[in-house]
């Protein structure tokens, strides 16, 4: 659905700086859904390529600018029980990104992650930390709720790949309250007095390293605080 969604967009917006699309499929008989696509007839071509052969995916990314792997290995009915595809992710996303530098051409993998790799849960699954980050992955010698066969071999391939990938590409803290700061300039607001002081409870986000690597926010809270009032008085929310 992912890579579906991703080419739809990239059809439809028919980039000019790109003559042609190139996408890989598990088995080229069942790929309707993208050659019924708006430009596909034309502009897309397809490859059949399997995550558990990841040498099949090279000749598809020569002479590409832009990788998205967004693809992740899937079990057969009868495999569940016993399912395992964390050697699998981690094979395939090394091959994929080693082909991306062997191609000469490639510019950016982008390699789609998944919220369930990340968890603030402590390794030994005794508590919780403080701050929630790039370092906050779900331990997985750890049981959860509704923890089937079938999440346990997702979560272990997902995090190991995307740890992988991370390989691979070897806070400053905000001086604003959000509800201080709309008590004091949207009086008209009934802000409960537990969101405006007290304590600092919970669990922080951290963005030590997105700032160490050199982003700059574009907007402060201040303008996206007001650009959320303004939005919500738009369309009725508010009045």
């Amino acid at each position: 659905m992912s890579g579906n969604a991703v080419e739809n967009k990239d059809l439809a917006e028919n980039h000019a700086e790109f003559d042609h699309e190139e996408d890989t499929v598990r088995d080229v008989m069942k790929v309707f859904p993208l050659k019924s696509l708006l430009g596909a007839d034309t502009r897309l071509k397809l490859f059949e390529a399997d995550l558990y052969n990841p040498e099949s995916f090279e000749e598809s990314i020569q002479g590409c600018e832009y990788v998205f792997h967004v693809a992740t290995p899937m079990p057969a009915p009868n495999e569940i029980s016993n399912w395992d595809p964390s050697k699998a992710a981690v094979t395939a996303v090394k091959s994929i990104a080693q082909s991306c530098i062997k191609s000469g051409t490639v510019k950016r993998l982008i390699y789609t992650a998944s919220v369930m790799t990340t968890a603030v849960v402590k390794e030994d699954g005794t508590g919780f930390k403080d701050v929630f980050d790039e370092d906050c992955w779900t331990p997985l010698d750890c049981t959860f709720p509704h923890y089937d066969q079938f999440t346990k071999g997702y979560v272990h391939s997902k995090t190991l790949s995307e740890k992988e990938v991370l390989k691979i590409n070897e806070t400053k803290e905000g001086g604003l309250e959000m509800g201080k700061y709309m008590q004091e300039n949207y009086p008209e607001f009934d802000i409960e007095e537990k969101f405006i002081e007290g304590p600092e409870t919970g669990i922080k986000c951290g963005s030590t390293k997105l700032i160490d690597s050199g982003f700059e926010y574009k907007y402060d809270l201040k303008k996206l605080l007001d650009d959320t009032v303004a939005c919500a008085r738009r369309l009725g929310v508010l009045n």
